[in-house]
């Protein structure tokens, strides 16, 4: 047990490290980082099939099996479109993050269930600092953009640290930040905590905007009484106008983002204006559907799990490539597990995150 709680945070740990590691400190290594990478995702599912008879209750065990099933049945319909190992590849993310549930789900209701929480507090808090002098040296380097990927590195990850840092913070305000009946927060602890989010200020990621009220509005209303949530939203206003103003500094007018010119061209704009560049989201979903009319079976158990892997290790397949201005650039969960998996990986994953 002692064992699999070491091992658990040694793949969490390198995981966190690999993308600044592969992109910026040791780049002529990246190809056998990503190696590791996979092979801590193969042991990682061989934790949770370990476990998984004794957790057997425990509905992420339930998923799994599900993810596993749509996935064979994926594997299958699209032999003619991967090989097995091309799919083999592509299914390891989503299956490494349900593994990942059940192992932690099998410690949390261990003996080492104490040592378990401090140990996953302690990883957020070090991961969350990190950012900081990561994003930072990222943005004097680099500009404010999707460069600024703090541990993750300059291949995109800004995005996902700056929805990441919120989730820590609110997470670690919930468990060391609230008063003693449990039902209202610590306005100190809230604005010691606020410091995870300095590399929003420097990465670009307009999600920031929407985040912020939200983390505002959920923290200042939890208070008994609407007078106690003044300091909450006085300090949160404070929050915002500081973000507002580090982005005029480093990015643009902010104001912009809510025009009518910016929303079509962010969310959707003419496939003609991204050529060699991203692709809107709402544009992605809508060539999603557009692949689906040409295989309606698809739209169940998905066009293959090959679809966005390879490239780096193993050779990107012939689809992978014809596709790959879909495959580019940002992705977000809906477009990436449905193309892949259909109907029944997107709802495992949806169940698993929200579940």
């Amino acid at each position: 047990m002692k064992v699999r709680l070491l091992v658990l945070f040694l793949i969490f740990s390198f995981n966190s490290v690999s993308g600044i590691l592969g992109t910026m400190i040791l780049p002529s290594l990246e190809r056998p980082l990503r190696g590791l990478t996979a092979g801590g995702d193969a042991l990682m599912i061989l934790m949770a099939l370990s476990v998984m008879l004794r957790n057997r209750d425990f509905y992420g065990v339930w998923i799994w099996v599900a993810m596993v099933f749509g996935g064979v049945l994926t594997v299958v319909y699209n032999l003619d479109r991967f090989g097995i190992i091309a799919q083999l590849n592509g299914i390891r993310g989503p299956l490494f993050f349900l593994s990942a549930l059940i192992v932690m789900h099998d410690l949390f209701e261990s003996p080492l269930r104490d040592r378990f929480a401090k140990w996953f507090t302690a990883f957020l808090v070090i991961f969350a600092v990190l950012q900081t002098p990561t994003s930072i040296y990222e943005f004097v380097r680099y500009g404010a953009g999707d460069a600024v990927g703090g541990t993750y590195g300059t291949g995109g990850g800004s995005g996902m640290v700056t929805q990441i840092l919120f989730l820590i913070v609110f997470y670690i305000l919930v468990r060391h930040g609230s008063l003693d009946e449990g039902t209202n927060f610590r306005i100190s602890r809230l604005f010691l905590f606020s410091l995870f989010l300095i590399p929003i200020f420097v990465n670009e990621t307009k999600i920031s905007f929407v985040l912020i009220g939200l983390m505002v509005i959920l923290v200042a209303f939890s208070r008994s009484k609407w007078y106690k949530a003044v300091p909450f939203l006085v300090l949160g206003s404070m929050l915002f106008a500081v973000f507002v103003y580090y982005y005029s500094q480093t990015v643009g007018d902010p104001t912009e983002i809510f025009s009518q010119k910016f929303i079509e061209n962010y969310l959707y704009a003419a496939p003609k204006t991204q050529q060699g560049g991203d692709i809107p989201r709402l544009l992605r979903i809508s060539l999603m559907f557009s692949l689906f009319r040409e295989d309606s079976l698809a739209i169940l158990i998905g066009m293959g799990y090959g679809i966005f892997a390879g490239g780096n290790v193993l050779e990107a397949t012939r689809v992978a490539r014809t596709l790959y201005y879909l495959t580019s650039g940002s992705r977000i969960l809906l477009v990436t597990i449905w193309l892949q998996g259909g109907v029944i990986a997107l709802g495992a994953m949806l169940w698993g995150v929200f579940g």
